[in-house]
């Protein structure tokens, strides 16, 4: 009976948008012809569609079903779902360390295929983050380490889950730096033009807020192998909790509050250094100089930033 109502509200929604579904998907292809981001206004299914989203992806216009996923990764939910994969860890891990790594590896395996998902159709997403790329490696060497030490009846330390962890996001953070797509800029792709994407000044703004993250997870690394390594066989005393559970908790929260404020720093830098290098162009005959301003103002706009903010 509920199945019926849902498959009956479903399908009065989709009457409605098909009137409206051509000129949204004709105004996206424009946008994205201009070098611009296309818009998803759709609010998604409501509460029926995301409960049963296996009755309402099948039903609904594809349209719709890319507005869903946008504002579902675009808003709160999306970051509350980037830290699932370690809620879960920590949740489980003394209690059953098979369970919580597999666990987190099946929940980051859809978060992957959700972004796979989302590339189709929305040329500014990548595939694979550099973070859930990288945590889905992590995750899977910890559950193949996990099976293995099971097999010779070898018990897998489950204290060792939170400096793996944030060894991984320190060396996924640091090769994005190496290789010049600094992971932030990933996120950030998703909510500016093309033209501000390919601009110096977005490579550069990009690398300072990554170099924040990359600064915290090295603090983030270093204290939770410290609690470790001195403190693993009095896990309850003041040192390892500070060590291995106050810091890796306080980084992120640092980093959600650094980085509106870096953000806002930059912003107010960016139009000094656009008139600056507005009058080198011009004094070389080159009128051209890159859009700072437009990609700070849409970055700040759309709150792009890690996952973990």
């Amino acid at each position: 009976m509920c199945i019926r109502f849902a498959l009956r509200k479903i399908q009065e929604r989709r009457d409605q948008r098909d009137s409206a579904a051509s000129e949204r998907e004709t105004s996206n292809m424009d946008a994205a012809n201009n070098n611009g981001q296309a818009e998803y206004t759709d609010g998604g299914p409501g509460l029926i569609g995301t409960i049963l989203p296996f009755v309402y992806f099948p039903m609904d216009t594809s349209e719709s079903r890319h507005a869903y996923m946008e504002n579902l990764f675009s808003g709160k939910t999306g970051k509350i779902l980037s830290f699932l994969p370690f809620i879960l860890v920590m949740i489980i891990a003394c209690n059953n360390i098979t369970a919580a790594v597999w666990s987190a590896f099946g929940t980051e395996s859809i978060l992957i295929l959700a972004s796979i998902y989302r590339s189709r159709y929305n040329k500014f997403v990548p595939a694979v983050m550099f973070l859930d790329g990288g945590l889905f490696l992590g995750f899977l060497a910890q559950g193949i380490s996990v099976l293995v030490l099971d097999a010779r009846d070898v018990d897998y330390n489950c204290h060792l889950i939170s400096p793996i962890n944030a060894s991984v996001l320190f060396v996924v953070t640091l090769l994005s730096m190496i290789v010049c797509i600094p992971f932030t800029m990933q996120y950030a792709r998703a909510h500016v033009s093309a033209e501000v994407s390919k601009s110096s000044g977005f490579l550069k703004f990009n690398q300072i807020l990554t170099g924040l993250w990359l600064v915290l997870f090295a603090i983030m690394s270093i204290s939770t192998w410290c609690g470790y390594v001195y403190f693993r066989d009095q896990t309850n005393s003041a040192g390892y909790i500070i060590l291995a559970t106050v810091v890796p908790i306080a980084m992120p929260i640092s980093g959600a509050i650094l980085m509106p404020m870096l953000i806002e720093y930059l912003k107010k830098k960016a139009p000094q250094s656009g008139q600056e290098e507005g009058d080198s162009t011009e004094a070389n005959g080159n009128t051209e100089s890159p859009d700072l301003e437009a990609q700070d103002n849409g970055y700040i706009k759309n709150g792009a930033s890690l996952a973990t903010e």
